[in-house]
């Protein structure tokens, strides 16, 4: 199936758009001893590591999870026009970065054994976002050949 670059400049805006929503929507439902709710969101849970000082794993979620998903999108969208390649194939090599750093989220709270987690509508904006810039690299990269 043959898309046009309008077309695939609609999709990464879309993915941007998921992206946003992936950051902010809650991503997960953490119950504590069964009782108490939590919903947090990747930019919330970001933010609170830096609040509670723990700082290596801010900047890495940060860079992993925020910074780097939107450079991606940004050098996808680019990509389409320019036909020179940019940073896209780099960062495709690190596509599944993000994953793997909410992935950790949530092994490191249910190892906690402070409660369960519930995955929330952010999670799955958040993947489908990763995969869908997966599947935009791909496509872009077979019609500037």
């Amino acid at each position: 199936m043959k898309f046009s670059k309008k077309y695939l400049k609609i999709l990464a805006i879309l993915n941007g758009v998921l992206l946003f929503l992936g950051l902010i929507l809650p991503t997960m439902n953490v119950k504590k001893l069964y009782f108490f709710d939590n919903y947090e969101s990747i930019l919330s849970f970001t933010l609170g590591l830096l609040v509670n000082g723990d700082v290596v794993l801010f900047v890495t979620v940060f860079l992993f999870s925020i910074i780097f998903p939107f450079c991606k999108i940004i050098s996808l969208y680019r990509y389409i026009d320019t036909r020179t390649p940019s940073w896209t194939e780099t960062l495709g090599k690190w596509s599944l970065m993000e994953v793997f750093a909410v992935a950790l989220i949530v092994y490191a709270i249910k190892v906690s054994m402070l409660g369960a987690v519930f995955m929330m509508p952010g999670f799955y904006c958040f993947i489908l976002s990763i995969f869908l810039s997966m599947w935009l690299a791909l496509k872009i990269k077979k019609i500037n050949m």
